[in-house]
């Protein structure tokens, strides 16, 4: 294995600072539309982990999916949607759009976008 360079090193850094600024359309299916959400930053998939916890199950798992999807869609931040839906926790706002398969498949895409890879199979496998 070749040893990394100074330039090496460099290149790798702004590699993860364009990383920062990826975007992916995702269909949402009860919507029969697709939104643009941000890929997660370290910090947000190390909060999703941590909600989740070493015993991970499917309410753990869909509670931080939502919290990933609102961390990540722009339009769903959107104040003025907030007032409309009558939403008083922001995070709620997930809960008044998505249904449930919507927020599972969602979250998985993010997850995977993220480089993790992906938390249905960890729970399947449990």
């Amino acid at each position: 294995m070749k040893k990394a360079t100074f330039k090496d090193l460099i290149a790798k850094k702004r590699q993860k600072e364009e990383e920062l600024h990826k975007f992916k359309e995702i269909e949402v299916k009860s919507l029969g539309k697709s939104l643009i959400f941000k890929k997660p930053s370290d910090e947000t998939i190390l909060s999703v982990l941590d909600d989740i916890g070493t015993d991970p199950d499917t309410r753990k798992i869909t509670t931080a999916y939502k919290n990933l999807i609102y961390k990540t869609c722009e339009p769903l931040q959107d104040q003025e949607l907030h007032k409309e839906l009558g939403i008083v926790d922001p995070y709620d706002v997930v809960n008044a759009i998505f249904e449930l398969s919507d927020i599972l498949a969602i979250g998985e895409e993010l997850f995977e976008f993220s480089g993790i890879g992906s938390l249905g199979e960890e729970v399947k496998n449990s």
